[in-house]
């Protein structure tokens, strides 16, 4: 079974396992296999035979993937980014080698669709943006085919670079070689991709029939309220697009309208807010899914009216209450149907919803948290004589945090703008004898 907590673990291994991969991530893999050399004598040692065993498997593994590594060591430059591609009908994958130190580390791959430019043409030009954005040159740019700009493109990366950089395609032996690994991964990731495509239209076809929907929900938002008895109370919003999250389209929504307890109301609030502006910019989604049960199901239905979009797909998602203490079943709750769908909870189609829906409660609490915590952190320094919020805005500005305030000398304070000793003496005093121990005050502490 997995070590995770997740699954009650035992913590101390988990972590043990987590610092041997950093080992192996960070490249001290001489350090690593010392230290497994080092555990299974020692299990010898004990009479602990099968600990022994666990852990000459692992170095055994260990060995294995350093060995595959070592194959791939090509001489000439230390550092190298290798390309190549693979080309489908108007579909371009463009994948990357990473040599350094002499040693393969790893690749990335990147996708164009619909591609009307030239090859030769859209190489050159991804060329120059992935370099234009780029943490590291190398010493060596090999390419697939021959770019008429290879000569400009050396010019900007040595310059990047500081010493001299070579832009080239090989034609023969090991450098090519490596060319054609990139371009048969090219091609792996390209039909990789396909795949992954292919399965999640069938995941979206899915969900369309089981939550009898109009169309496959190609794009999903969900949404979520956050409060604690009314205050400070959020709601969120997250975007799945083709299965997968966008957060370039999250929203977090700041309660306006209402006060105290009333989660229909808040509900109401930011679905309003969402879909009216939703209608006005032509972006609606293929299906709108709410945590919550029947009532949040209805709130969403009359908010939909009212706005005239009474054909966008809804539902909402409401875990039941198990009463013995045992695992309780996602719900699903659709318009004109009195009882929920309860589909097979191992089913993809119930896995991929739950996790959305996670998603937005994710996002929502976040948001309720930072909220929570800025306005104490704001009370905690204002309750101070002689701090008011331009003052407050001072004191987290230069020094961060409560934490950072406390920690700061009384000379170091009074030094700031605006402030001088008398304030500062005021500002110790109160701190000092401050116990972050509410929740609002740990969640204060946790966003500063």
């Amino acid at each position: 079974r997995c070590f995770g907590p997740c699954v009650d673990g035992n913590r101390d291994a988990y972590h043990e396992i987590v610092d041997q991969v950093i080992m192996v991530l960070e490249g001290r893999n001489a350090e690593l296999e010392q230290l497994l050399r080092g555990r299974m004598e020692k299990c010898s040692q004990q009479l602990e035979f099968e600990e022994a065993a666990k852990v000459r498997d692992r170095l055994y593994a260990l060995r294995q993937t350093l060995e595959k590594q070592r194959t791939v060591n090509v001489p000439g430059a230390e550092d190298r980014d290798v390309f190549g591609h693979y080309v489908q009908g108007r579909s371009v994958e463009v994948q990357v080698l990473f040599f350094r130190g002499g040693r393969m580390i790893g690749g990335r791959s990147f996708s164009f669709r619909e591609s009307e430019a030239p090859l030769e043409e859209l190489l050159s030009s991804f060329l120059f943006q992935y370099y234009k954005q780029a943490l590291a040159v190398p010493a060596e740019v090999l390419t697939p085919i021959a770019l008429e700009d290879a000569g400009a493109l050396a010019e900007i990366l040595t310059e990047q670079r500081g010493t001299r950089v070579e832009v080239r395609r090989p034609q023969r032996g090991e450098m090519r070689a490596l060319v054609d690994l990139a371009m048969r991964n090219a091609k792996s990731s390209f039909e990789e991709k396909q795949l992954a495509g292919e399965a999640q239209r069938d995941l979206l076809e899915q969900v369309r029939r089981d939550l009898k929907l109009k169309l496959p929900p190609r794009r999903i938002e969900c949404f979520d309220i956050s409060t604690i008895q009314g205050q400070k109370s959020v709601g969120a919003m997250v975007v799945f697009e083709n299965g997968q999250c966008n957060k370039a389209r999250y929203r977090r929504f700041a309660i306006r309208s209402v006060e105290g307890q009333d989660d229909y109301g808040m509900l109401r609030e930011v679905l309003l807010r969402r879909y009216t502006r939703a209608v006005e910019e032509d972006d609606l989604p293929e299906l709108a899914l709410i945590d919550g049960g029947k009532g949040q199901l209805n709130v969403a239905a009359a908010v939909f009216k009212d706005l005239g979009i009474e054909d966008l797909d809804v539902a909402a998602i409401a875990k039941a209450r198990s009463e013995d203490g045992g695992h309780s079943l996602e719900r699903f709750f659709i318009p004109g149907r009195s009882n929920p769908i309860i589909l097979p909870q191992t089913s993809e189609v119930v896995r991929f919803l739950a996790r959305v829906r996670d998603e937005a409660h994710r996002f929502a609490v976040t948001y309720h948290r930072k909220k929570r915590g800025a306005a104490t952190l704001r009370t905690m320094l204002t309750d101070i004589p002689g701090i008011g919020p331009k003052r407050a805005r001072a004191l987290l500005s230069r020094l961060g945090s409560v934490a950072g305030i406390r920690a700061a000398s009384e000379e170091e304070i009074a030094a700031l703008p605006g402030l001088g000793q008398e304030v500062a003496r005021a500002v110790k005093r109160h701190l000092d004898t401050k116990q972050v121990g509410s929740e609002d005050e740990q969640a204060a502490a946790r966003s500063a």
